[in-house]
């Protein structure tokens, strides 16, 4: 048994079998993930939380046990912050488009030419227009004010622009 003389001092026992069974997590996290640089990363976050919230850890569940729960813990956490991050475009954040460049592959000459004349084509009626400029990243709000309308009417005519862009881009494809 552990002995828990100063709490803000970890026991030196724990140390010594947490680090026994880092090769188990190491192949626990390989079964996890493929990739390499996560599967690394997923160690050493259990590893540091581990050391980190020792007080946390009570005998009776046993160690292993404690050490696999806190590690898929972890990954499951990562995994959600990276499909948030993904989700969101930052367009407003990042006016240089640095982020939507990592994010995305390279664009080809074909598509820019195609996502051009999608562009000019909504920009000839006011839905259209509107249309843009949501994609922009400018809010319902904003697009309501410049038209001095309410928002539930801008979402409808940029609803029925949506339509009528897909009608079209169906027929052209």
């Amino acid at each position: 048994m552990m002995e828990r003389v100063n709490k803000m001092q970890r026991p030196k026992e724990f140390d010594a079998k947490v680090m026994a069974y880092l090769p188990g997590l190491t192949k626990l996290a390989r079964k996890l993930t493929n990739n390499t640089a996560e599967r690394e990363d997923l160690v050493q976050d259990t590893m540091a939380f581990a050391f980190d919230r020792w007080q946390n850890f009570r005998e009776d569940g046993g160690l292993w046990n404690w050490l696999q729960m806190n590690m898929r813990a972890i990954l499951q956490m990562q995994r959600a912050k990276q499909a948030t991050l993904s989700r969101r475009l930052p367009i407003k954040d990042d006016p240089e488009g640095r982020a939507v460049a990592k994010l995305s592959t390279a664009p080809r000459q074909e598509d820019i030419t195609y996502a051009n004349q999608v562009v000019r084509r909504l920009s000839r009626s006011r839905d259209g227009r509107m249309l843009v400029r949501l994609g922009k990243g400018e809010m319902l709000r904003e697009v309501a004010e410049k038209r001095g309308i309410g928002t539930e009417r801008v979402r409808q005519l940029t609803a029925r622009a949506r339509e009528r862009l897909v009608k079209t881009t169906k027929v052209a494809a």
